[in-house]
């Protein structure tokens, strides 16, 4: 049997879409563990009615606790030999589980890792896939290859041996890329690990949770030191792997390097005026290019409503306003 966990908070609009590709895969032997994490819509009840409908539904409701506490209730009460999860607004293959079985009895492995399917607000999609099936011993080649395939450490295009997750818990304490710690984790500790072309999930997403992409990053507030923590944490276990393959140290690095922008963006939100350029001095070498890029991005989205207004003010210079702010900074640290 395969266990599906749904961690489920405030999801009344998507949930039916998420069960109902869940109750219509074509292979048959599994559970649907939701997790109401505290819902204060009517997610609480949607949950319990479905669990009415079929007996292989299960509902727990439990106390706001975050993403991570919901899995890890889910994981506890997992039955199956093997475990997958599927976020509330997002959806299953109609053969994805049947996809997971047979892998499952070809190879006996302790992860499977598939391709997605990304659909965006705005129409667009986008699949990501890798480029060949792969089967996997090398814990390096397991990070690298991953990496590549713009796997990364999501969970939801994942199915575990229950035996390997039940060993690991994810950390509660953190609600951001707390799946790519746990991920690594569990790799890390893999024997076996398949990674296939196959699409099995769709990820639904507005265009402006693609960094880079939109320019509300600012409407999620995170604690900068949080995310740097989050960073270090991560590309700690990554490193751990390391032998003597350099790509497990490119590709640690790069994911660093993300999580870093992230931290230096946050940081401007900060009430510590030298935040950035502490952030800049100790991971950045003292790159003010990067400085400077991302503190345009900050003006940009704090103070959008005012940028047309900035705009045909020929004596307002970012470059100045900048350069004023970097020299105090620096000046006074």
């Amino acid at each position: 049997m395969i266990s599906i966990i749904v961690p489920v908070y405030n999801s009344a609009s998507t949930l039916p879409n998420c069960i109902e590709s869940l109750l219509t895969q074509t292979y048959p032997d599994f559970e649907i563990l939701l997790i109401d994490d505290g819902s204060k819509d009517t997610s609480s009840s949607l949950c319990d009615m479905y669990m009415s409908q079929d007996s292989r539904i299960r509902t727990f409701h439990k106390v706001n606790g975050g993403v991570s506490s919901a899995r890890n209730l889910g994981i506890k009460q997992a039955k199956g030999e093997y475990i997958t999860f599927c976020d509330a607004d997002d959806s299953f293959e109609p053969d994805a589980l049947s996809f997971f079985y047979n892998t499952i009895s070809q190879y006996n492995p302790d992860i499977i890792r598939t391709s997605y399917k990304k659909k965006f607000a705005s129409g667009k999609q986008e699949e990501v896939k890798s480029d060949a099936l792969y089967t996997i011993t090398d814990k390096e080649q397991v990070f690298v290859i991953t990496e590549k395939n713009n796997y990364y450490g999501f969970l939801w295009n994942s199915c575990f041996k229950a035996q390997l997750v039940k060993k690991h818990l994810l950390d509660e304490s953190i609600s951001w890329c707390e799946d790519h710690i746990y991920s690594a984790e569990c790799m890390a500790d893999a024997n076996l690990v398949i990674i296939s072309p196959k699409i099995t999930y769709i990820y639904n997403c507005n265009d402006i949770q693609e960094l880079g992409h939109g320019n509300n990053l600012s409407q999620s507030m995170m604690d900068y030191k949080k995310v740097i923590s989050i960073a270090l944490k991560e590309k700690d276990i990554k490193m751990k792997i390391y032998k003597s393959n350099n790509e497990v140290i490119t590709y640690a690095n790069k994911a660093f390097e993300s999580k870093m922008w992230i931290a230096l963006y946050f940081s401007f939100y900060s009430s510590d005026f030298f935040a950035p350029l502490k952030i800049i001095a100790k991971y950045f070498n003292y790159n003010l290019k990067v400085l400077y890029n991302t503190w345009k991005f900050y003006i940009h989205n704090k103070y959008r409503k005012y940028i047309i207004t900035l705009s045909h003010m020929k004596h307002i210079d970012l470059h100045f306003l900048f350069l004023c702010y970097s020299t105090v900074a620096q000046a006074t640290m």
